[in-house]
């Protein structure tokens, strides 16, 4: 979703639905987003209600959901996500916000299972050392509201 002319505000949902294998590469477009491309100041809710998605990856940030500009609410309730990954040196396996300051995320009552390829053991090294350089399933920058998360399940969601 891609349109930076602002004018009217609509929203996405997405409800009882499931994604599997999905995959944005720089061939074949931006290679950012594996399942969704937020760029736009005309959505003003983005909403994921019950939705299954399998095996999404990014060549660049945003294993799942990349944002650009959304100065709106991203909503995520009772869903379930497996399988993700961003390329090395990449940001947010599941979800990369970088920039955008009035975004807020709500996250609620969903499962992430990470497709992570660090040990507890390198992780645990990593963050104890302060050499860990990347985020893991979210990267969320410049929000200013930010990020609530509340009755989550985080699997395997770390990146050295």
């Amino acid at each position: 979703m891609q349109n930076p002319v602002a004018s009217t505000q609509g929203t996405v949902s997405l409800t009882s639905c499931t994604v599997t294998t999905v995959s944005a590469y720089s061939g074949s477009g931006t290679g950012a987003g594996g399942a969704f491309y937020l760029d736009t100041v005309r959505l003003s809710l983005f909403q994921l209600d019950t939705v299954t998605i399998t095996g999404a990856s990014a060549e660049l940030n945003g294993g799942v959901i990349y944002v650009g500009r959304m100065p709106g609410q991203i909503v995520i309730r009772t869903s379930s996500f497996t399988d993700f990954i961003v390329d090395k040196d990449h940001y947010g396996s599941f979800l990369y916000s970088g920039f955008e300051t009035a975004v807020t995320i709500k996250v609620s009552i969903s499962t992430f299972t990470c497709s992570s390829t660090a040990t507890a053991a390198l992780a645990a090294a990593a963050i104890l050392a302060s050499t860990a350089t990347r985020a893991g399933a979210f990267y969320v920058k410049g929000s200013v509201p930010g990020v609530t998360s509340i009755g989550n399940t985080f699997t395997s969601c770390v990146q050295c």
